[in-house]
């Protein structure tokens, strides 16, 4: 595919944005200051980040963020890229002076210096303040040929891009993919944010623009035009990340049904099979199921490229959608970007696109069928969308209607095969990042907290994708994996790239949890039971019938350790839901490379298949067969939370797991809220246990609201904050909230890791009835039933004793 058919359009629609600038100064570290001269009359600065002298514009986003531009016509950009989602964000803490042709800023992390009357490819140079390094950008050449074309299945050779990644820049630890299909072992990741030099430049040069529709714009010639981001963190990656996400948006706030159990199998079932056999066995081994995926079966007349329900396995659409509203579970339907010629909706499609919609080359369900996939239905010809045309945009679209009227809750955009595609080229918009923003700008899709359950990054042409990459698809994205293959390298790979891609600010991560090709040993899939039940998303899933994944489909033991995964993802929605919460305002991922929090220690950077999961949870899956294990514990105690033994970091501990031991620890004087009792994760007003971790002093935080609506915005939300004081073995509560919306009501405080029974156990005062508390040897957990009702104040709390 070229872009010639698309220029003319796009050329029109371009438009040269003059930036604008005003005269003015800021002092570093004053703020915003008024406006005064600043080293030279030539020199505009608006006092408030805004700096412009010759050909070059700087903004001062953070200290540690600067934007850089160069035109030789001085004809800046004020529009905004996938990447740049907030043009307003600037920072007052500066100083610039201008000594004859060179412009030199300072913040408190960095020192820039460029020329200003000619473009030097060198520049800006700029001095970090924490190393005193010398470094400069590294911009990307004008001319871009993708590294794979999607054409490769007319030769069979889909799965060898992995192999062409090319190997991270030294220093950097490493941030994405597009996709994982093809993936049987570790492969390269593409670059993230976070590098051990301590700073990243990130080339925007060429990023289509984006105004206030959803047509992007290709930018105005200017062969010597540049605009990049220069981010200079030293070791404080957390920040790095902040600043990210003031530069590029906040991830979205997702529905706590989100955190829950989620089960999904290429295969045609009729809808009694969810009613009738699923569901009941979920519940009947002590499970809540959360997210039912319905997966490409279920269209009519074809299977693939179909846009109406098959009414054998679905009689009444409406009434299937009812009975899962009524369960408490929401529903995903498989999407493909394209439609049959002889489907019904067709001609009504075609009409609303202006007639401009082409014909695939290469359509997909003629692929799965010759893969031995019997794709049921007619094979007349695939039509595909130009997802950057405004009709064509709202043609893809309104083709959803009918099934979001009758109640679907998420969309799953599986998009790898079809050719539905964005025309501009791939050096200046990721397609997959732009499809999931134009389902995120749908009005429907604003009603509810539910992102596009979607791979990210790149586009089915460009698997390898490396420019302009993922940026912004974190906005609107659960990144779907994709179709891996059942091994152990392939679980271990998963691991890494969960925690990595928090490095480009993606805090939601699927994956198809024991894999989706090819049938998996039994200790292997309870080891992948394990990571899914410890990771951002839960969701099963497998390439057919045959391909176990579920508990009840195995043998014992290996039934009753994976089904106890289940009951486990049950119990942990409330922590989950609350580091979905931290990773909305903060842009910390759920999942986080150990160095985020340790960038001191040399460990943290080898320990690459292990993580934090929110503040608390130490996770180190078992990626190996035998159930061998090495985790390294950082300084401080660590309390296993399923035994209660202690362990005393830093050290680096070989271990060998049991089939049903899972090696998770967490921080001593951690309270981890978890469900007191199995219930749907969409359940508000779902008592809460503290399950408190003893052995050092500590406070954590419980994220409370409706779980689905955007009445939080308006404050209707609370924070519990639980203190432990392991002396006094004492937990304290309180309740905040800015509009006195209460926190959940607590039921049970669990005390894991004592090294005895305590004599007692007191909240508020009074002595627990000794039939009201118990202590377990084996997990050395004391527990005690106590009433502690949600605070209906902005004040409220409890005091729990042992």
């Amino acid at each position: 595919m070229t872009d010639a058919g698309h220029s003319e359009l796009t050329r029109r629609q371009a438009l040269a944005a003059v930036g604008t600038a005003a005269a003015g100064a800021a002092a570093l570290g004053a703020g915003v200051a008024a406006a005064r001269p600043a080293g030279g009359s030539d020199v505009q600065d608006d006092g408030n980040g805004l700096i412009v002298a010759g050909n070059v514009r700087l903004t001062v986003i953070t200290p540690r963020l600067v934007r850089y531009e160069y035109s030789a016509r001085r004809r800046f950009e004020n529009r905004t890229t996938m990447l740049a989602h907030n043009r307003a964000a600037r920072s007052g803490e500066y100083r610039v002076t201008r000594s004859g042709g060179t412009l030199t800023l300072e913040t408190a992390a960095l020192t820039l210096t460029c020329p200003v009357g000619s473009f030097d490819p060198a520049a800006p140079q700029v001095t970090l303040k924490h190393s005193g390094a010398r470094v400069r950008p590294a911009w990307q050449p004008d001319r871009y040929v993708p590294a794979v074309s999607g054409m490769v299945f007319l030769v069979n050779a889909f799965e060898s891009w992995p192999a062409q990644v090319p190997p991270l820049p030294p220093g950097n630890l490493g941030g994405w993919l597009r996709c994982l299909d093809g993936v049987r072992d570790t492969v390269n990741l593409q670059p993230g944010l976070l590098s051990t030099h301590g700073w990243f430049f990130i080339d925007d040069s060429q990023s289509a623009l984006i105004g206030d529709g959803d047509t992007p714009a290709r930018r105005a010639a200017d062969p010597q035009y540049r605009d990049g981001y220069l981010f200079a963190y030293g070791r404080d990656y957390r920040q790095a990340l902040a600043d990210l996400r003031t530069l590029s948006g906040a991830a979205p706030m997702l529905p706590r049904q989100a955190f829950g159990n989620w089960f999904s199998r290429y295969a045609p079932y009729p809808d009694d099979y969810y009613r009738t056999s699923l569901l009941p066995t979920y519940r009947a081994n002590g499970a809540s199921l959360d997210v039912l995926v319905v997966d490409t079966d279920f269209k009519s007349p074809n299977t693939w490229n179909g846009w109406n329900w098959n009414q054998r396995l679905f009689p009444n659409p409406a009434r299937f959608f009812r009975w899962a509203h009524d369960q408490d579970l929401a529903v995903a339907l498989n999407i493909h970007p394209s439609i049959s010629g002889d489907d019904v909706q067709f001609p009504l499609a075609q009409r609303r696109s202006g007639g401009a919609l082409k014909a695939a080359l290469t359509p997909a369900s003629r692929f799965f069928s010759a893969l031995g996939k019997n794709v049921k239905g007619a094979f007349g010809p695939t039509f595909v969308w130009d997802l950057t045309d405004r009709r064509q945009v709202d043609s893809f679209m309104r083709a959803h209607d009918p099934l979001e009227k009758q109640g679907v809750d998420l969309w799953w955009l599986d998009w790898i095969i079809d050719e539905a595609y964005s025309g501009i080229p791939p050096q200046e918009l990721a397609a997959d990042v732009w499809i999931a923003r134009a389902y995120g700008r749908r009005p429907r899709m604003r009603q509810t907290r539910w992102p596009l359950l979607a791979r990210n990054g790149a586009s089915y042409w460009d698997m390898v994708g490396t420019r302009p990459g993922p940026w912004g698809g974190h906005r609107y994205t659960i990144h779907f994996t994709g179709d891996t293959y059942a091994t152990w390298g392939t679980l271990a790979m998963e691991v890494k790239f969960t925690h990595a891609e928090g490095n480009i600010a993606m805090p939601y991560v699927s994956h198809d949890i024991g894999g989706f090709k090819g049938e998996t040993d039994p200790e292997r899939y309870v080891r992948w039971m394990q990571f899914g039940a410890f990771s951002p998303i839960m969701r099963i899933h497998s390439q057919n019938l045959q391909t176990r994944r579920l508990p009840w489909e195995f043998t014992a033991p290996y039934r009753q350790a994976a089904a106890e995964m289940l009951r486990v993802r049950s119990a942990l929605v409330p922590y989950l839901y609350t580091a979905g919460r931290i990773a909305h305002e903060t842009g910390l991922p759920m999942a986080r490379g150990m160095y985020l929090h340790w960038p001191h220690a040399p460990h943290a950077y080898r320990a690459e298949h292990q993580y934090l999961l929110g503040e608390d949870l130490l996770v180190s899956p078992v990626v190996k067969p035998d159930g061998a294990v090495q985790v390294w514990f950082p300084e401080g105690t660590w309390v296993n939370c399923f035994t209660g033994i202690r362990v005393t970091g830093p050290t680096v501990k070989r271990m060998r797991m049991g089939l049903s031991d899972v090696p998770v620890y967490a921080r001593a004087g951690a309270t981890v809220p978890v469900r007191a009792a199995v219930s749907p994760a969409a359940a508000t007003a779902a008592p809460i246990a503290l399950r408190v971790h003893a052995g050092a002093d500590g406070v954590s935080r419980l994220y409370h609201d409706d779980g689905h609506s955007h009445e939080h915005r308006d404050g209707a939300y609370s924070w519990t904050t639980m203190s432990w004081n392991d002396t006094d073995r004492a937990l304290t509560t309180a309740v905040e909230s800015p509009t006195g919306f209460g926190g959940p009501t607590i039921t049970r405080v669990d005390i894991v890791g004592l090294g005895g029974a305590p004599t007692g156990v007191i909240v508020d005062g009074r002595p627990v009835p000794d039939k009201d508390w118990s202590y377990d040897p084996r997990s050395r957990t004391a527990s005690a039933d106590v009433v502690v009702h949600p605070g209906q104040t902005q004040a409220g709390g409890s005091d729990v004793r042992a």
